[in-house]
């Protein structure tokens, strides 16, 4: 369903201006530097972080990236414009967004291990699953409300530091934690 409603959307959108070219330069050099980068850290446990391998993957990483940078400043149509992160306010979204989803992404890799090795499955899926999903339900439609009335940086202020304290009240995990504990501060 969402494939065809998209199909159907966008094929009855008009583009304003000319058209634009897609950037395959900064496609593959960006796709080259987020594939190298992801096989070093995924492999960098098992093959040892100092071996050659993996330097060799972060290094054309590396290059990739150098090269997905260079061509964003030539091309006519980048596939990122990176002139955007000039803008202050779009430059400090990123910023707080990258540090709140490392912060969320992070306990939620986290959280399941905690809870497995005093747990069953059965007993943590539900802990860990069930009230964020809830949550997430429940605030989404009023935050684009909210958002749409007094704009995007007291709600963003408020929620970020809603996060910090959620996590913050994790300080105290242990392996004796029960379900109130776990599911209640996110």
């Amino acid at each position: 369903m969402a494939i065809l409603s998209a199909a159907w959307i966008i094929s009855g959108a008009k583009a304003i201006g000319p058209a634009r070219r897609f950037d395959l330069i900064g496609f593959i050099n960006f796709s080259f530097f987020l594939g190298f980068l992801l096989v070093a850290l995924a492999q960098g446990q098992r093959e040892g972080w100092d071996s050659d391998y993996i330097i060799l993957c972060f290094s054309f990483s590396l290059l990739g990236l150098i090269a997905f940078i260079s061509s964003a400043f030539w091309v006519q149509a980048p596939i990122i414009d990176l002139r955007l992160f000039a803008n202050h306010n779009f430059l400090m979204a990123n910023i707080i967004n990258f540090v709140r989803a490392v912060a969320i992404f992070g306990s939620m890799f986290l959280l399941p291990f905690s809870c497995r090795i005093s747990w069953t499955t059965r007993r943590s899926a539900p802990a860990l699953s069930w009230p964020y999903g809830h949550q997430r339900s429940l605030v989404s439609p009023f935050s684009g409300i909210i958002a749409d009335r007094i704009g995007p940086r007291i709600p963003l202020f408020c929620g970020t530091v809603l996060l910090a304290f959620s996590l913050y009240l994790y300080k105290d995990i242990s392996l004796r934690s029960d379900y109130w504990f776990l599911s209640g501060p996110r």
